[in-house]
């Protein structure tokens, strides 16, 4: 059985290199990291055939996943927003700070044009993503 896993496992992660989007690829392995969970812990057999440790590091995985999916979406974005390089002989450097806003706004506006689009049927997932309307 685990074998079988394995093969399902690398079979996901060929699909999900099929996505140009890193932040897309992390859903989708979150998407189906959560559905095959769900099975496991619905099947009493599949869950002993695998055991305790398999189900822990599936959970390990999709926690992998969702930090990714956080990093490569936000990443860009919470660098505008540091205090690196603001100040200049101990104030706010106005233009920077104008920019790095305007520059946050711009990656902010692009992650959502392209996150708008996607679907995500799992509703706990749509929380956890923070997707605040119904797909």
């Amino acid at each position: 059985m685990t074998s079988v896993m394995e093969l399902l496992d690398a079979n996901l992660e060929v699909k999900a290199k099929l996505y140009k989007d890193p932040s897309l690829r992390y859903i989708f392995m979150m998407n189906n990291g959560r559905y095959i969970l769900q099975k496991i812990k619905e099947s009493t057999e599949i869950h002993e055939l695998l055991g305790d440790s398999s189900l822990r590091k599936r959970l390990s995985e999709l926690r992998g996943y969702h930090k990714n999916y956080q990093r490569e979406t936000w990443s860009k974005a919470l660098q505008c927003l540091s205090y690196e390089g603001l100040q200049v002989n101990g104030k706010v450097h106005k233009p920077t700070l104008k920019e790095r806003f305007k520059n946050f706004n711009q990656l902010f506006d692009d992650i959502h044009k392209t996150q708008s689009t996607w679907v995500v049927n799992d509703e706990q997932l749509q929380s956890e993503l923070g997707f605040p309307y119904p797909q």
